[in-house]
């Protein structure tokens, strides 16, 4: 039946209705529906003017304000409003510009190039139908958005509570409501507990905006996402709990942009053949980055990451480990026209927990960590550490460390450290003997094997520590232990400067200083047999000199020059120091040797220290058995023998200490 109820102005009609509209010099809008209602206004009934003649008076009309339709489904087609729907209960205010639709699954809207799919929809026209209005859909439910005369989607959203649609002065703001996502083109996927997308619609009315392409286009401008979010981009795949995503237009080409080499910090390496360029895998409580379009790609500009920051890049090898990984509080990071990135990384100073960055075979930390990949360089301000586990063919690889108070510049070749610098390290040989090595001085420069590149940081063969440079106070100490891990020899070493080569063991040092030497003894002296119950005791060897120290630690043999003064005797402990100046001297097994140049080595094949030792130029010796005079002494410990030679002059030797100015050897 058709039923007109003219008191509450509603017009009912029932059974496979068919409605359609039709506008002068516009296309029909249909309807197809199982019930529908109509609310009208009444006729106009405006006085006749008897002053205008009656063809010209009002025309009596209905006028259609709402409709209200049930279908299973119901169609509705408004090709001139773009748009179509598809489901149970429709309910449309031409007056007002609103249609609300209820589905007890899910209904289908289509406006534009814009598709929803929701149980519950309410949406508010805007004034131009081109446009996107406002809406509030309930339940669980998807939104797409599609190029103009494509079928590739732009915005993919989906939602599982509920998703609303509001216009802003100049933006429209999408909201979504548990477990969201949104799939944007040629910029990733996000998805979180809420999300909210921030939406520019573009209405080009010029003439160089020839197809609907140009005319019409709605781009994303930022994003916010809380609670359990997953970034996911071409460059970057983040978990978090706070994601903040700007999205910029085109950025300018770079000049040399063929020619520019590819960062591995986050970038499209547009160049590569084959492959995509490095990803990385972020945690942290809060991310906030920046998106720019490049090549039909946004890429990363700026980010901003932080809390209980985690960022390692995936390595391009199958199974091999991440060649860059980052620790901290928070990083910023900011891309220059050529894609070379600037970051700054902080750790948490009031906990205590410094950030730190490693690749390739170091680890650098402090509480602000700063990068420059376009003049490849890394810096410190304040306190910090580097880790580094060289590979070397002589030694098995084990961590060893440097810290410093003041500040690090590192550029890829060259590292300068500056302030109370320690280095500490252990190493262990193939004969299982184990060096403790610790190093303090104010200045330490390094020197690398090869130049490490900040701006692609993956490599087959690593960098490796080749040379130390320390100045400003050294001071080196070493424990030797053997493959018991029982100590064998503890040597000490203090010098204006040294060069220090960890793969060789080589060093070197100009101007005064001095070195303590104390080892297990073999039961000899210099020239003399020790006491039977001192077989036990420790011996120790003290040096000084003036000019100049050269020599190997792990091959354990050194010179040194100018003014040479040395003590060799027994101990008790590894840290009881020989002093002539001391009541009881330096015991009756106790050495002194004066000379122009002094080279101790260990020739030992096992465990326990065999000494050589070659002393030239007005050489000086004196025990409580016997004093010498020389050009030239050499002493075999192994052999327990001391040889005095002469120079321009003879040899000179007083037995038991004579005080005859004729020696009476």
């Amino acid at each position: 039946p058709l039923r007109i109820d003219f008191s509450n102005s509603l017009i009912t009609l029932e059974d496979q209705v068919d409605m359609v509209v039709s506008r002068p010099g516009q296309s029909d809008d249909r309807m197809q529906c199982e019930r529908l209602e109509l609310a009208f206004t009444m006729p106009n009934q405006i006085p006749l003017d008897p002053s205008i003649p009656l063809a010209l008076q009002p025309s009596n009309i209905f006028t259609f304000q709402s409709l209200s339709a049930t279908g299973n489904p119901l169609l509705i087609e408004s090709p001139e409003q773009q748009l179509t729907i598809r489901g149970q209960t429709v309910s449309f205010d031409m007056v007002e510009g609103t249609f609300s639709i209820e589905d007890s699954q899910q209904s289908a809207v289509h406006i534009g190039n814009h598709r929803f799919e929701v149980a519950s929809f309410q949406y508010q026209m805007a004034a131009d139908p081109k446009q996107l209005g406002a809406f509030v859909a309930k339940g669980a439910g998807s939104f797409h958005s599609t190029e103009p005369n494509s079928t590739k989607n732009t915005i993919t959203v989906a939602w599982n509570r509920n998703c609303t649609l509001e216009k802003l002065e100049q933006e429209h703001l999408l909201s979504l409501d548990g477990k969201a996502e949104i799939n944007l083109s040629g910029v990733g996927k996000i998805a979180s507990d809420r999300i909210h997308i921030w939406l520019d619609e573009l209405l080009d009315s010029s003439t160089q905006a020839s197809n609907q392409a140009n005319k019409h286009k709605i781009t994303p401008v930022r994003i916010l996402a809380s609670g359990d979010v997953l970034l996911d981009t071409t460059e970057l795949r983040a978990n978090t709990q706070r994601a903040e995503v700007w999205l910029r237009k085109k950025i300018p080409a770079t000049e040399n942009s063929s020619t520019a080499a590819a960062p591995s910090l986050p970038i499209n390496d547009d160049n590569a053949i084959g492959q995509t360029g490095p990803k990385y895998i972020v945690q942290g409580d809060l991310i906030q980055i920046q998106l720019a379009q490049k090549d039909g790609k946004h890429i990363l500009q700026e980010a901003l990451i932080k809390d209980k920051l985690v960022l390692r890049q995936v390595s391009n090898s199958l199974g091999a480990r991440s060649p860059f990984v980052l620790h901290g509080n928070s990083v910023s990071l900011k891309r220059d026209l050529a894609g070379l990135f600037e970051m700054a990384l902080t750790g948490n100073s009031d906990r205590g927990q410094p950030a730190w960055i490693a690749f390739e075979e170091f680890q650098i930390s402090g509480n602000k960590i700063s990068l420059n990949q376009r003049q490849n360089l890394m810096w410190i301000k304040g306190a910090g550490e580097i880790a580094f586990s060289p590979i070397d063919t002589a030694t098995t690889a084990q961590t060893r460390r440097i810290s410093w108070q003041e500040q690090m510049a590192f550029d890829g070749s060259q590292i300068e450290l500056f302030g109370n610098v320690k280095t500490r390290g252990q190493f262990t040989t193939d004969k299982e003997t184990t060096f403790d090595l610790t190093l303090d001085c104010g200045v330490l420069r390094g020197y690398l094997t090869k130049r490490v590149d900040f701006s692609s940081p993956e490599r087959k063969i690593p960098a490796e520590l080749h040379m130390l440079s320390c100045g400003n106070a050294v001071a080196i100490s070493n424990r030797v232990l053997d493959a018991d891990k029982l100590q064998q020899a503890f040597h000490q070493m203090q010098a204006n400067n040294l060069s220090f080569y960890p793969k060789s063991g080589e060093i070197k040092s100009n101007g005064s200083g001095w070195i303590r030497s104390t080892f297990r003894n073999n039961g000899k002296a210099l020239g003399t047999a020790l006491a039977a119950n001192a077989t036990g005791a420790l011996q120790s060897l003290h040096v000084a000199f003036k000019k100049s120290v050269t020599g190997n630690i792990t091959q354990q043999h050194l010179t040194f020059s100018g003014n040479v003064e040395s003590l060799f005797g027994t101990v008790d402990n590894w840290n009881v120091k020989l002093d002539p100046n001391a009541i009881a001297g330096i015991g009756a097994q106790g050495i002194e040797l004066n000379c122009d140049q002094l080279s101790i080595a260990n020739i030992s094949s096992n465990s326990t220290p065999s000494i050589v030792l070659s002393a030239i130029g007005n050489t000086y010796i004196e025990s409580q058995q016997y004093v010498g005079l020389a050009h030239r002494v050499t002493y075999s410990q192994s052999k327990n023998n001391l040889i005095m030679e002469g120079g321009r002059g003879d040899a000179k030797l007083w037995i038991n200490r004579n005080k005859s100015p004729v020696p009476n050897v």
